[in-house]
């Protein structure tokens, strides 16, 4: 792929990311095929998220450059790994921090990174919402910036459209692209 982000395919991210990219294009697709005047009015014409031609561009925290992923490259994978990507590829989008998290189980050191993560997982079993019980974070979590605190609870996990969130849409390919660099085993 031609994108920054280069996941080594024989490690535990590589299908989750391929099948989050492919869900977000499929979704930029439909999008495109079934909109008409009065989606169009209702979509921003500046969010990137959404722009309805070109390639899949996503920002990402932290970083100047957006990331953009061309709908031919996601197919590539898709079409050279199907019977590979094709048991994840239906449940990608929705847990995709979920499924990181349990890939990490076995990793004993937990790095500020690995215990976002770990958070983020919990977000996304919470309807999406940052969810602290018990004094959580016990340990620091942070990644690129974004320190968690008690205070976060509630707030929504992903920024979508002009509402507020914590992460950018590419966030969960670059947060687990920074964790896959730090475990090179």
């Amino acid at each position: 792929m031609t994108h920054r982000y280069h996941f080594d395919r024989s490690k535990a991210f590589y299908p989750l990311v391929i099948a989050y990219l492919a869900q977000l294009h499929g979704l930029k697709a439909i999008l495109c095929f079934r909109s008409n005047q009065s989606l169009r009015s209702n979509v921003p014409e500046d969010d990137p998220n959404l722009q309805l031609l070109g390639p899949l561009t996503l920002r990402v925290q932290g970083d100047i450059r957006s990331l953009e992923i061309s709908l031919e490259e996601v197919t590539d994978e898709l079409v050279g790994n199907l019977d590979y990507l094709l048991p994840i590829y239906v449940q990608a989008a929705q847990t995709i921090l979920s499924n990181a998290h349990e890939a990490l189980k076995h990793v004993g050191h937990k790095s500020k990174a690995v215990e976002f993560l770990r958070h983020a997982r919990n977000a996304a079993a919470h309807n999406g919402r940052w969810h602290f019980l018990n004094g959580e974070p016990r340990y620091p979590a942070e990644w690129r910036g974004i320190k968690l605190s008690a205070a976060d609870y509630g707030l929504p996990l992903l920024k979508l459209l002009s509402e507020p969130g914590t992460l950018e849409l590419g966030d969960p390919v670059a947060l687990l692209w920074d964790i896959e660099q730090e475990y090179t085993g």
